[in-house]
Order: structure tokens, then sequence, then C-alpha cells
């Protein structure tokens, strides 16, 4: 996060003119609208310095829009959704799944929730590839994502 105004975070490295429109639909994908038109200055508030001025969550939620307003060919989230509750990390995913169809889309995380929504997994331990390949043959050969995933096993 910079220092700096909700317009500013979101537009960070996004080289190309964007309309009010389209970052309403992108902040409304990831749960943020309701939020930001609740602000006097909506997208023109201040976050303060590294975004104090944002909780855990609304930081994540501003970082993953940035990434799809960027529409790159990749998009990168590492624990993007670490800091939201199931449903907004619902939210998160649905968007990033939706704007980033046809693109690659590369996520570190360590909770089932959001494991579960990989087709390809990669299994890191102490720093080295463990196991990697389509997420139902890693669950059969890799007991560490056994047992992240736990007992309801791969049902999505």
């Amino acid at each position: 996060m910079l220092s700096g105004t909700i317009r500013e975070n979101l537009l960070f490295g996004v080289r190309r003119e964007v309309e009010d429109a389209e970052l309403d639909e992108v902040c409304g994908e990831v749960g943020l609208l309701d939020y930001l038109r609740s602000l006097p200055a909506g997208y023109d508030t201040q976050v303060g310095e590294d975004g104090s001025r944002l909780s855990g969550g609304q930081k994540q939620k501003l970082a993953a829009a940035r990434g799809m307003l960027q529409n790159s060919a990749y998009f990168l989230m590492d624990e993007g959704t670490a800091a939201m509750d199931a449903r907004a990390k619902d939210a998160v995913w649905a968007a990033v799944s939706r704007l980033m169809q046809g693109k690659t889309t590369l996520y570190v995380a360590h909770d089932r929730q959001t494991v579960l929504k990989a087709d390809y997994v990669v299994v890191m331990d102490r720093g080295r590839v463990a196991d990697f390949g389509p997420i139902d043959r890693v669950y059969e050969t890799s007991p560490y994502l056994r047992q992240l995933v736990g007992e309801g096993g791969l049902k999505r």
C-alpha cells in the first residue's frame, strides 16, 4: 500500500485510462464498493501511511482490484485473501476467476478454502518442491496436502 488515496492505490501500475465506472465494477467484484461508497471522499479518501486507515481485508481487496485493473496475462497473489472471512474470500476468488478467464493466476496459500480453488498445485517443503501436478493427483501422493485439505477431501 502506498500513502495517498484509494484511487492512487488502485491505479498504481495501471498504464491506461480508467473511468470510475470500471473502478466501481472491479471494486464491486471484490466486495469493496459498499465500503467505498460509505466514505465521504470515496476513491479520494486518504489511506494513511502503508494503508494504516484500512483493515487487513480491505488492503487485500484493494490489492486484488489493482491487479485486475492491470489486466495482465498473469496474476500473482501471495496469501492474497488471508485477512478475509470465508464470504469475502469467495467474492474475491469469483472475481479473479471471472476477470482472469484465459489467463494464468498463481497464488500462494495455506488455507483449505483457497487451495480447493486450484486446478494445479505445487507443494513446497522447506523451500523445495515436494510435489506438483493436478490437485486430484497431488492429493493422493502428498501427506501435507491431505492434512491441509482435511477430512472433507477435495469436495468443492
